[in-house]
């Protein structure tokens, strides 16, 4: 008998490093533009590295059609359609389709990236980290004239905050499942808390509860009790420091709309901005065209109607509205249904849940991290389908070996020489 030594030192893994690879793209892709300047297009070229990745990540499904692919065609159909029914006339109207097409349906196809669990959460950790830095950019970088950070590169504030709040759910979601050390949940919590405050933006930080709360809801009921007072416990503290020490004083923003909600809510200026987008909704079911909201609304001074549920609804009509609607309720259906047994089915359920509310307060048609998640959340929550599909082909697959079948009761597997 000849006994083999195996070789226990560390192994350089090409797929792991790749795996990475991906994910730092997919990081850059959605946030290149908001970090300080570099001199460098970090989007473009984040954009030119990916086109590899993603083509490789489509031909290896072939014959049969990636997920993420189907959803981005459709997408594409839909507001396809309605650039070509009523093509835009401005120039905005043409840059917002031109972008949607070739940039914002691109990030969405860059879901095909991540195929596997494993490698969703090493995006979630880079995008976590990610979160981190914007957060110190938030805290040293310049602020606007109602003083609103914005960061170290003139970005919005709401954008901004957009960019931290999301991977503050990552980091609940990452602690809750033990895939990071729990000692990195207080210092990252309260950088990422004092990021968005600084910010001041009100909606990322309601979406940020309501993805929190998702996180927890979708967990068994024997890890739900210890490991929510696990991750709650160094939330509540950053809360109470942040009260404590006036870091969040009831004169601004975020203080005010805890200290009077429904106050907040009435004085703000979506209302002002969806009483007429709803009445363009019911006197054109056809839609108004892809930028034209401003001109139809009478509200020359803002763009779009700052909810980008209303605003395709206004724009590309009733019947490309509704089912653009239909298309992401089916997917947080599925993923709600996934998520009991696919635990990254729950973080993209609460990413994607995060973009929903951001999105219905300040977000519009080239909200790139929510279509992102749309067809990250497609294939997710295909995965366990996918794997008793496979395991299924496997039981009845033919024997290389007289023909018998595998996994046939009575006849032995051959031996693997």
């Amino acid at each position: 008998m000849v006994t083999v030594k195996q070789d226990v030192r560390p192994q350089w893994h090409p797929t792991t490093v790749g795996d990475h690879l991906r994910a730092a793209v997919l990081v850059l892709l959605m946030i290149g533009s908001m970090l300080p300047p570099t001199g460098l297009p970090l989007n473009e070229l984040s954009a030119i590295v990916a086109v590899p990745f993603i083509i490789h990540a489509l031909v290896r499904r072939a014959p049969s059609i990636h997920p993420a692919l189907r959803v981005v065609a459709l997408l594409a159909l839909l507001f396809g359609a309605v650039v070509y029914l009523r093509p835009p006339d401005s120039e905005y109207g043409i840059g917002k389709a031109q972008n949607l097409f070739a940039f914002t349906l691109f990030t969405a196809l860059a879901a095909a990236l991540l195929g596997n669990p494993e490698q969703v959460v090493r995006w979630a950790r880079l995008w976590l980290i990610s979160g981190v830095c914007l957060s110190l950019f938030a805290l040293l970088g310049d602020v606007d004239g109602a003083g609103r950070s914005i960061g170290m590169a003139g970005n919005n504030p709401i954008w901004l905050a957009r960019a931290i709040g999301s991977p503050a759910v990552a980091l609940v979601w990452l602690v809750y499942r033990r895939r990071i050390p729990r000692s990195m949940a207080m210092p990252a919590g309260l950088l990422l808390t004092a990021g968005l405050i600084a910010t001041g933006s009100r909606g990322p930080a309601v979406a940020m509860l309501i993805g929190i709360i998702l996180v927890f809801a979708t967990a068994s009921r024997q890890q739900r009790l210890v490991r929510v007072t696990i991750v709650l416990t160094p939330i509540l503290v950053a809360g109470y420091a942040a009260a404590s020490f006036g870091l969040l004083p009831a004169d601004s923003r975020i203080g005010a709309f805890i200290v009077d909600p429904a106050d907040t809510a009435y004085s703000s200026n979506r209302l002002d901005l969806a009483r007429p987008t709803l009445t363009l909704i019911a006197d054109h079911p056809g839609g108004i065209g892809i930028g034209r909201w401003a001109e139809y609304a009478g509200i020359p001074r803002v763009a779009y109607p700052h909810n980008l549920w209303l605003e395709v609804l206004s724009e590309a009509g009733w019947i490309v509205g509704g089912l653009f609607i239909l298309i992401v309720a089916r997917i947080v259906w599925r993923l709600s249904r996934t998520s009991r047994s696919e635990p990254t089915a729950a973080l993209v359920l609460a990413l994607l849940a995060f973009e929903i509310v951001v999105t219905s307060v300040s977000g519009d048609l080239n909200a790139r991290t929510l279509f992102f998640m749309l067809a990250l959340g497609h294939c997710v929550s295909r995965w366990p389908a996918e794997r008793a599909a496979h395991r299924r082909s496997r039981s009845v697959a033919p024997s290389r070996i007289g023909g018998t079948g595998v996994g046939v009761p009575g006849r032995p597997e051959p031996a693997v020489v």
